[in-house]
């Protein structure tokens, strides 16, 4: 991805899979219960364990309760990271077999499911130790099979995020290096018989991805990100499509040094909430935090909602799941000021304001969530990079009896 010695500087560096780094993560689930008077108890996130292993996973998509599929990397061998997908049945995660695309580093960042029998993954895979090309794979309710994906300019290609409407109708986003080795934005599409790149514009004169998108429909897509001139200032990047063309949409910056838009998720045409960090500009040799950034679209603008920070040290989005207008769930990280031990962090959207829930983290500073998928108000599954994988599963509540 792109600005990734400005995120690793403030924890966020998400995606890039770095050969001989091993990063194992987990899925956290989200179980909301209501009462009587539907007025909704406190959340509560708990941990399920996945197989184990030298596993990373990057991203996560579920289409109920029961059927959830989350992609990332696994490393064999001599140290060569290798696709991983694992699969939720209802009952337990297992590692679904997938294939690769050479020899080398394989990696999936982004997957999108519209059925059991139909889900989407997209990431990069090298050729040779410094040409990164784009990686689709398909899953058809019986395998994973890889489909040809094209790649634009001389430099590396990598696909981030994907989404799917429809099994006729995806949309990947993420960057490629131009002759001058600046990293743009890059957009693909399906159609239901191939992958094609659809032009999309790109903002200033230095670096530009795209690290999210979002559709809900054919003609209804958004994608997020960031753009750089210098490199520094870093500024939020929205771009929009309306069946014909990608163009590129305002979106409010904080005032800072870095402000980037890590994921989107929309319900409709009129309502899209996007998530990342803002950090403020401070005098030379010295350090900031990053701080929470959400904003909103409405059909018109898009506009800075206000969200809470956990403590007073860092805090990032990464990623989100809407189910409506006024039900979201955010994910990231948060740490003291200075810390090396991030936590993961939970926020919810309940149409009128941002809250922190309150989160499970397995042992001590390996929290950071990645991605985030609810079906419903009451199923969310989460994935984090601390060793066991969570899932959610409803647990046994105890009916109250008649006096």
């Amino acid at each position: 991805m792109v600005f990734d010695q400005v995120r690793r500087s403030t924890a966020v560096g998400r995606y890039r899979v770095v050969m001989g780094v091993i990063t194992i993560v987990s899925a956290l689930a989200f179980d909301l219960a209501h009462t009587g008077v539907a007025q909704a108890a406190p959340a509560t996130w708990f941990i399920t364990p996945t197989p184990s292993g030298p596993h990373a996973l990057y991203g996560v998509s579920c289409v109920s309760s029961t059927r959830c599929v989350a992609v990332g990397s696994t490393t064999k061998g001599a140290g060569i990271q290798r696709t991983l997908v694992e699969s939720w049945n209802g009952t337990k995660w297992s590692v679904a077999s997938s294939p690769n695309q050479g020899s080398g580093v394989n990696a999936l960042y982004g997957v999108s499911c519209i059925g059991p029998t139909k889900c989407v993954a997209v990431g990069s895979y090298y050729a040779n130790p410094t040409a990164e090309e784009t990686l689709v794979e398909s899953w058809n309710g019986h395998a994973w099979s890889i489909t040809p994906s094209p790649n634009q300019g001389s430099g590396g290609n990598l696909l981030v995020g994907v989404s799917c409407t429809s099994s006729t109708d995806c949309v990947a986003a993420g960057e490629y290096g131009n002759a001058s080795n600046v990293q743009q934005t890059l957009v693909e599409s399906w159609n239901g018989n191939a992958w094609s790149i659809i032009p999309s514009p790109n903002e200033g004169t230095g670096a530009d991805d795209l690290d999210g998108v979002s559709c809900t429909g054919p003609t209804s897509c958004v994608a997020v990100g960031a753009y750089s001139s210098n490199p520094i200032p870093t500024l939020n990047l929205v771009e929009s499509w309306n069946g014909t063309a990608w163009s590129i949409i305002p979106s409010p910056d904080p005032a800072g040094d870095v402000n980037t838009l890590f994921g989107v998720s929309c319900t409709s045409a009129t309502s899209c909430v996007a998530v990342g960090f803002s950090k403020p500009s401070v005098p030379v040799l010295s350090e900031s935090v990053s701080q929470n950034l959400v904003e909103s679209w409405n059909g018109t603008a898009w506009s800075i909602t206000p969200s809470p920070d956990q403590g007073s040290g860092t805090n990032n989005l990464n990623g989100l799941s809407c189910t409506s207008s006024t039900n979201c769930v955010a994910v990231g990280l948060y740490d003291t000021p200075g810390g090396m031990m991030p936590k993961n962090l939970f926020e919810s959207w309940n149409g009128v304001a941002w809250s922190i829930t309150p989160s499970p983290d397995q042992g001590m500073g390996n929290g950071e969530l990645y991605g985030v998928s609810c079906t419903s108000s009451t199923n969310c599954v989460a994935i984090s990079r601390t060793q066991i994988l969570v899932d959610r599963r409803p647990r046994p509540r105890t009916k109250s009896r008649s006096r």
